[in-house]
């Protein structure tokens, strides 16, 4: 399941998938540095993840915006997945989970405001023990467990 290319705007901003209103589109690492960028003047290549955390952590106005939205729109989407599944566990990962304790415990503060209470009552939000590294993890399980196309005599 790839949740970030639900479409929650049909008239959103491009996706990386080629797609237009992804999930992924409002609410990854790439759009919160764009949005960041794009009121600081500041050139998204020399930004991370670490620098606007640091910058809402001190209290900076770019900062507190982005990440207030970014936030806003990761327990939208969250809400919209609790509703309709009441999960018992819903993990999160990426470029941004790794910022600490208050990621998601913020996230499931702002869940906890909308979602239904039966399907939010035996839920919890977590982080990924192993961060950004997961997606990465699945590509080389997937490329070890897929099998053979070619044979190393050319058949087909």
């Amino acid at each position: 399941m790839e949740f970030g290319h639900i479409i929650i705007n049909f008239d959103g901003p491009s996706c990386s998938c080629g797609s237009r209103g992804c999930f992924e589109a409002y609410a990854s690492i790439r759009a919160l540095i764009q949005d960041y960028a794009r009121l600081t003047g500041i050139n998204p290549s020399d930004l991370s993840r670490k620098i606007i955390t640091a910058n809402y952590f001190a209290g900076e106005a770019a900062a507190m915006e982005v990440m207030e939205r970014h936030l806003d729109y990761m327990a939208i989407g969250i809400t919209s997945l609790i509703n309709i599944f009441s999960p018992q566990k819903l993990i999160i990962g990426g470029g941004i989970s790794d910022a600490g304790n208050f990621y998601e415990q913020e996230i499931s503060r702002r869940v906890a405001q909308r979602a239904m209470p039966d399907t939010f009552s035996n839920s919890m939000i977590v982080r990924s023990e192993m961060g950004n590294e997961a997606c990465l993890l699945g590509c080389a399980s997937r490329v070890f467990s897929t099998p053979m196309l070619f044979h190393s005599n050319n058949s087909y």
